[in-house]
């Protein structure tokens, strides 16, 4: 493999994680509905209010986050979904 085929597999295993992590918090907290991600952030949705990223029920996603994405530049990949949803990348 080459070194871009490298890399494009760990960015392709870090988004698989981020929205593995993502769901199990939706699944495990009803009141929170939705996960957005993208340009550079990334939040959780409760209604119509944002969630702030430092709550410790995210703490597993956001320690993913905050190691990996200065190289893998995860959180610029667009990507949203509720507990059950489809995950849509162009919105």
């Amino acid at each position: 493999m080459t070194f871009e085929e490298h890399y494009d597999a760990a960015c392709s295993m870090a988004l698989e994680e981020v929205e593995r992590y993502a769901r199990k918090i939706l699944k495990d907290n009803p009141d929170i509905h939705e996960f957005i991600m993208g340009m550079g952030t990334w939040d959780f949705k409760s209604n119509e209010k944002w969630l702030d990223n430092e709550d410790p029920r995210f703490e597993p996603l956001l320690d993913l986050i905050s190691k990996w994405d200065k190289s893998l530049y995860i959180t610029g990949n667009p990507m949203r979904f509720t507990a059950t949803g489809p995950k849509i990348t162009d919105w």
